[in-house]
């Protein structure tokens, strides 16, 4: 799923007309498209001017009615400053639709450069400006990213998603964001999704791999979005450690340092050998929970039925301070098929 196109949908926030009354000399250079007009300072180009009045055009927004814009660049920021119905400013619905549209400008029209939306009233003075977002295209797919992460992130989410053929030739929009030092990939999915247990599931894969794979190990959330990049749902945060060529993903509720020494003594026990395993520790209350993916058929193998017990006794007892411990046999998205313990 992706983004709406909603230049035309955006041009509802707009006063129709900008007398001349108002002089407007000090608004920069004036183009004209289909009807709408826009303004131009000198740290613009006038091809970047042109590129964004075809695409506005384009995209519906110069519709045959009057409307003003203008485009201005402060360093590497391109700032959209557009004339906004009054109230529009602090309607949440309104400043969402600006911030896709200035992700959808940032991936269009400015290369990627990040672009920061501005309200203005009919004077085009700025009555509130948004934090500024940026837009990439991977094969016709969408990533975006705001202000607290880097280009340089969002390339890198980027290949990755086209390495795990997310994008796989279906249309997505993606977001990136960090707050309070958690990631966060936002994806614009279906409705109904959220309440899919398999997608559930593959997200919270997805949190983890991202996490050892981008981020060195931070805590990565996935958020399920609308197609206005509202979160519906939250996965994670799912953090990760890299462990003799295996992943371990561990979240809230278990340390670093805890993890950790899980890691040590799962690779001591023979767990993380040629082969590469994933393993997820979790905790709920003052139970530990280790899923393993384990091959099919194996929860019926007594020895190694046996075998995991044996060494889910001795990791509560050597590690986890003899706290309670249970261990999952899981498929291939870390989704339970047996459970032992707790220990």
């Amino acid at each position: 799923m992706h983004l709406r196109r909603i230049c035309g949908l955006a041009s509802a926030m707009l006063l129709l007309v900008v007398s001349a009354a108002y002089g407007l000399n000090g608004f920069g250079t004036k183009l004209e498209f289909n009807g709408g007009e826009l303004y131009y300072t000198t740290n613009v180009t006038r091809d970047e001017a042109n590129k964004l009045g075809e695409y506005l055009v384009k995209d519906g927004f110069f519709d045959g009615k009057t409307k003003t814009v203008q485009i201005e660049k402060r360093g590497k920021v391109f700032q959209f400053r557009m004339v906004a119905k009054s109230g529009a400013a602090e309607d949440p619905h309104m400043i969402a639709i600006a911030k896709v549209m200035a992700a959808q400008l940032s991936k269009n029209v400015f290369d990627g450069s990040p672009v920061e939306f501005q309200f203005c009233d009919d004077r085009l003075k700025s009555i509130k400006a948004l934090e500024t977002f940026s837009g990439l295209d991977f094969n016709g797919n969408d990533v975006f990213f705001t202000s607290q992460v880097t280009r340089e992130m969002a390339d890198k989410l980027g290949k990755f998603l086209m390495e795990q053929r997310f994008f796989n030739g279906d249309h997505k929009s993606v977001q990136l964001n960090r707050r309070d030092k958690i990631y966060q990939i936002q994806i614009v999915m279906k409705q109904g999704s959220e309440s899919n247990d398999e997608y559930v599931a593959s997200a919270g894969v997805m949190a983890g791999q991202a996490s050892r794979s981008m981020f060195d190990g931070a805590p990565t959330e996935i958020i399920f979005c609308d197609s206005w990049l509202k979160p519906v749902k939250t996965i994670g945060p799912v953090s990760a450690l890299e462990i003799s060529g295996s992943e371990l993903f561990y979240t809230p509720g278990v340390s670093k340092e805890q993890a950790t020494e899980v890691g040590d003594f799962l690779s001591a026990e023979g767990l993380f050998g040629v082969n590469p395993v994933t393993v997820k520790l979790s905790r709920t209350g003052d139970t530990y929970v280790l899923r393993l993916i384990t091959k099919a058929g194996y929860d019926k193998n007594e020895e190694y039925l046996r075998l995991v017990k044996d060494m889910a006794k001795r990791l509560s007892k050597q590690v986890l301070q003899s706290a309670p411990l249970e261990v999952h046999l899981c498929d291939n998205m870390l989704v339970t098929f047996k459970t032992l313990g707790p220990f």
